[in-house]
């Protein structure tokens, strides 16, 4: 039932369904439940500095990064990473005064 389909996957340590990768209704009737696979995360500025191959690995343009970027120039990035599905974490320099 799905009452017992949201058990085990509580008991499994998830709290939604959004965090499963796969389930699996093995022979005994217990379901198995896996996480998602784990995206590979790509350093697209490091130090100021552009990784234009990384950046081509996950389908991100110059033009699509200036638009994240805003304002801000690469120069103005410690570090910004990024998977297949976008960007996951952007860190600004500290300004030097």
């Amino acid at each position: 039932s799905i009452e017992e389909f949201y058990t085990s996957i509580r008991q499994n340590g998830y709290g939604a369904i959004s965090e499963i990768g796969t389930c699996i209704l093995e022979a005994n009737g217990k379901i198995s439940v896996l996480p998602p696979k784990r995206k590979e995360e790509r350093i697209i500025i490091s130090d100021g500095e552009k990784r234009t191959e990384e950046m081509k690995a996950v389908g991100i343009s110059e033009n699509e990064l200036q638009r994240i970027l805003g304002k801000k120039r690469a120069e103005d990035i410690f570090l910004l990473t990024a998977d297949h599905d976008g960007i996951t974490n952007i860190i600004i320099k500290e300004e030097k005064n």
